[in-house]
């Protein structure tokens, strides 16, 4: 309980910030939406403090809860098929600007430190590689679903 009140006196209040116009509808559906919400992100300082604090307000009980949290928020599986963390036969999400972001926002609840961006790390690469499963599984339970006639 006091490690949870700790990181909520920590956390940057995000309802005080003003939410920059070139936000895009989350989760991200699109590969040519997340390369320019990318791209937007290199180029402005604003929305990345926008988006850091925004992401830590997701909340989670530890970073690898935290960060599945902000992948699931920010990205559809869709999105997330098309990338793996170095790139090989995929594109890479590790050099990303959303990469960066992701480790601040994770900064902002839990302690500063290699370990914790290895667990951020870890996270993203985890629920990168099972988004074709997320996929599968979501036409599973659609196929389930009984159509009365």
């Amino acid at each position: 309980m006091l490690n949870e009140l700790l990181r909520t006196s920590r956390r940057v209040h995000h309802d005080a910030m003003v939410c920059p116009e070139d936000v895009p509808k989350f989760p991200i559906q699109t590969l040519e939406e997340f390369q320019s919400f990318n791209a937007r992100l290199e180029k402005n300082p604003l929305l990345g403090e926008y988006m850091v604090a925004r992401l830590a307000a997701v909340g989670g009980s530890g970073v690898e809860s935290l960060t599945r949290r902000i992948m699931k928020f920010l990205i559809s599986n869709e999105v997330a098929i098309l990338y793996n963390w170095k790139g090989r036969d995929k594109l890479s999400f590790e050099r990303t600007y959303v990469m960066n972001v992701i480790y601040e926002a994770a900064k902002v609840n839990f302690a500063k430190g290699e370990k914790n961006d290895m667990a951020v790390a870890n996270s993203v690469k985890l629920w990168l590689k099972f988004a074709k499963t997320r996929i599968m599984n979501s036409h599973k339970k659609l196929a389930k679903v009984d159509v009365p006639l």
